[in-house]
């Protein structure tokens, strides 16, 4: 039986069907900038939300692109079809869709049950059309008292690795993440265990991040952060010792581990607006920054009130209301999932929400 959505979007696809669908407008990529700082609200119709409703509502929030405008026709259009989809699957209990395309591209989404009525939810997009075609593998977490699923920090792959040539497939049986790198046929998974996340199983190439002794962590926890300095910043080790300074400007930094107002550098290149400075961090120890080098701006455009609590937790108390949007907050800390974020914010220290942070220094997260 047709639901009201079924019916409207029924008649809006039969009218723009093919011809909005040959005109990619979004890439892959495109659509992951902002996707760390995005809550998106969650349409369902049952008790709870199944696999279709995290999807649909995904598929909404993102229109635009090939993939999610033509997986929003799938799960809405009663007899929707494409020529160039090859497999559709919507496995309503096992919890688990998929749109498989014959010109190289393919949309996979699942979900696992957490306790409390908590659900994680996967997204895995890949299109060989995209100038830069990278299999992007994100994650939201559903709450039912929310009613929306906010995003979490990406799982890594090593800057030693081109993105391109890693692949994901999700689970439709069993819990864990299938990971194929294509040069070389070689295999890994990402484990799940369950709240803590995820850990990574395999071959370490091109996989996982690379610390400061060549081994390999799969924890999967980053903060991407902004370094902006007038002047030169130091570059240093755990216990202090400055190895060498970066030159003065504003710079996309990606940092893990922050202990005692220092925060660990993962990868090796910091991106700026029109080049990349590297960073040499294969240094026995690893290589750190201070958190007064780093920043970070509140996403409440609009002057939305945006408030700090005392703990990572939402029914903790405030310590003070955030006024102005695009504000100014330097990273001292997280939580083990970096979902809640510990910042100073002038003279002021408590936890925000890494959905209420924007990480890029030239435009807006929304």
């Amino acid at each position: 039986m047709k639901t009201l959505r079924n019916i409207i979007l029924s008649v809006a696809a039969m009218l723009i069907a093919l011809p909005a669908i040959a005109q990619q407008k979004t890439s892959v990529q495109e659509i992951w900038t902002v996707y760390l700082n995005e809550g998106i609200p969650v349409e369902y119709y049952d008790a709870v939300p199944n696999i279709t409703d995290f999807v649909y509502s995904f598929c909404k929030a993102h229109r635009g692109m090939r993939l999610t405008d033509e997986m929003e026709n799938y799960l809405s259009v009663d007899g929707y079809r494409n020529a160039d989809v090859q497999e559709h699957i919507c496995d309503l209990k096992a919890g688990y869709v998929r749109l498989l395309f014959k010109s190289g591209a393919d949309f996979q989404a699942c979900y696992w049950n957490l306790p409390g009525g908590k659900k994680r939810v996967a997204v895995m997009l890949y299109d060989e059309n995209d100038p830069a075609p990278y299999a992007f593998l994100r994650f939201y977490d559903y709450k039912a008292k929310d009613k929306d699923m906010f995003a979490l920090a990406p799982l890594p792959v090593t800057e030693e690795c081109d993105p391109t040539l890693v692949f994901y497939n999700l689970p439709r049986k069993g819990k864990d993440i299938d990971i194929i790198v294509r040069s070389s046929g070689s295999t890994g998974k990402y484990i799940f265990n369950g709240e803590e996340g995820f850990t990574f199983d395999g071959s370490p190439e091109c996989l996982g991040v690379e610390d400061g002794d060549g081994d390999l962590e799969g924890d999967g926890n980053l903060l991407y952060c902004i370094l902006s300095s007038e002047e030169e910043t130091p570059i240093i080790t755990e216990e202090g010792q400055i190895i060498y300074n970066i030159p003065a400007g504003v710079y996309n930094i990606r940092l893990r581990e922050p202990e005692e107002g220092m925060w660990r550098i993962v990868g090796y290149a910091l991106d700026t607006a029109e080049e990349e400075y590297v960073i040499d961090t294969a240094y026995d120890g690893g290589l750190y920054i201070t958190s007064d080098h780093l920043c970070l701006y509140t996403a409440n455009y609009g002057n939305t009130p945006l408030k700090l609590y005392s703990m990572p937790d939402d029914d903790s108390p405030v310590v003070t209301i955030i006024v102005e949007g695009d504000s100014v907050v330097h990273p001292i800390g997280a939580t083990e999932d970096y979902y809640w974020i510990h910042v100073v914010f002038g003279d002021y220290d408590g936890w925000i929400q890494i959905t209420n942070l924007c990480s890029n220094p030239y435009t807006s997260c929304s």
